[in-house]
């Protein structure tokens, strides 16, 4: 189902977008981005979990799909992983359970929304339609730009007054569909990360591309109920021939209880005003195994394309146990969105001590201020002598509590680990 937690093994967690069809093998499969499914280090078949890892998916047990392929061009930041056999699907969107429509292009000043695994269902309008330059860790440790095309939108009122989050990181992956008509338009794939309110908007390429370059199409009820006669037929018939069938269709397929797995894990980080459109549009590292991200991109300014790009335009119930895990869940995520907004200010108030740190934003990366030396080493002593952690009662940090930090962001996170380990 579209709008749920996904993510690759040992990779980040993002958005499933939609279910679609695999056209050479008829196949179900995820739609997600390449720097949700795949990133520097993806093979193909390597295992996809429903939820990510940081949403405390587990490897095996909640392996739903493997990688099949994928593209980072100019037509658009994706991949797809083909469902196993024996997996439950629906083409529904979670939150709005909007089925699957058509593919179609974005039109200028229309109203769009997306479920995504971070904040929910969200809607904002086309504002804009541009190249959209990001760097993107194409090998590993190697980061090119890639300039995909595709459009922005932006919160419904003009300045956003009421400081609207139309997305945020770990949306990576949602579709952007209209929702009268169901027409499926964009695959979000980055956003900003600026604080001001009025600067909020989020990119997503054209699905039509997606999926003309993929070779695949959005799944549809007809698609399920298809593999469900199938499912039917092994039954009556269990022959082995029947058997071999089904499962090259995706079939034995039923309908899914109402989803019971833990809420979406917002971790955004703050913005720091910097000139891209969206300063960390990456799927998240897993808490648990201590990667790095390969995806973690920074972005640039928009191309105008037809002088488009800087245009503005003025059910079904929880039970009563999901609703009382989703209570204790939002508690624990209103506190750690509290630490994480706290960390960065802090982290450079303790770095002002030090000169060589001027101008330093959370994005940038270590080796720019210490080209030589521990970069660990000295962050940790610029911490442990700072007065500016001391009211949140940070511990004594070491340099290997910042082991493979890159950048700042890394820092912020590993600060917040080790907070996390001192109150469990």
């Amino acid at each position: 189902m579209g709008g749920l937690s996904c993510g690759r093994v040992n990779g980040g967690t993002g958005t499933i977008g939609a279910l679609v069809i695999d056209k050479r093998s008829g196949q179900p499969a995820l739609l997600s981005n390449w720097h949700v499914l795949a990133g520097a280090n993806a093979q193909v078949g390597d295992p996809v979990l429903q939820p990510g890892q940081v949403d405390s998916g587990v490897p095996v047990r909640d392996q739903v799909a493997r990688l099949s392929r994928w593209m980072l061009e100019t037509g658009g930041d994706a991949a797809i992983a083909e469902i196993d056999s024996r997996r439950p699907w629906l083409p529904l969107q979670f939150g709005n359970f909007i089925a699957n429509g058509k593919a179609r292009d974005s039109k200028l000043g229309e109203v769009l929304c997306k479920s995504g695994r971070t904040t929910g269902q969200t809607k904002a309008r086309v504002d804009g339609e541009g190249f959209y330059r990001l760097y993107y860790e194409v090998r590993p440790g190697v980061e090119e730009m890639r300039e995909i095309k595709g459009f922005k939108l932006v919160p419904l009122q003009a300045g956003n007054p009421d400081d609207v989050e139309v997305s945020s990181g770990g949306d990576s992956g949602s579709v952007w569909l209209n929702e009268s008509s169901r027409d499926a338009v964009g695959l979000h794939f980055a956003g900003e990360g600026n604080p001001d309110p009025a600067a909020e908007h989020s990119i997503a390429c054209n699905i039509t591309t997606v999926l003309d370059k993929l070779n695949v199409r959005l799944a549809t009820f007809e698609d399920l109920f298809e593999a469900m006669e199938s499912s039917e037929a092994l039954r009556d018939d269990g022959s082995h021939a029947k058997r071999v069938d089904l499962q090259r269709s995706g079939a034995e397929l039923s309908y899914p209880d109402f989803p019971d797995f833990p809420l979406p894990f917002p971790y955004p980080w703050p913005g720091t005003g910097g000139p891209w459109p969206w300063p960390w549009p990456w799927p998240f590292d897993p808490r648990d195994v201590q990667l790095r991200p390969n995806e973690w991109l920074r972005g640039a300014t928009p191309a105008a394309v037809d002088g488009f790009a800087n245009t503005r335009i003025p059910d079904q119930s929880p039970s009563p146990d999901v609703l009382a895990r989703s209570h204790r869940r939002q508690v624990q995520l209103e506190r750690s969105f509290g630490i994480i907004s706290d960390i960065w200010p802090r982290l450079q108030e303790a770095l002002r001590s030090d000169r060589d740190f001027d101008g330093a934003e959370i994005g940038d990366k270590l080796r720019t201020f210490i080209p030589m030396g521990n970069a660990a080493a000295v962050i940790a002593r610029i911490i442990n002598r700072s007065s500016a952690f001391e009211d949140i009662r940070l511990p004594t940090v070491f340099e290997t509590d910042f082991d493979g930090a890159v950048d700042f962001a890394h820092i912020c996170e590993d600060i917040i680990r080790v907070l996390n380990s001192k109150r469990s």
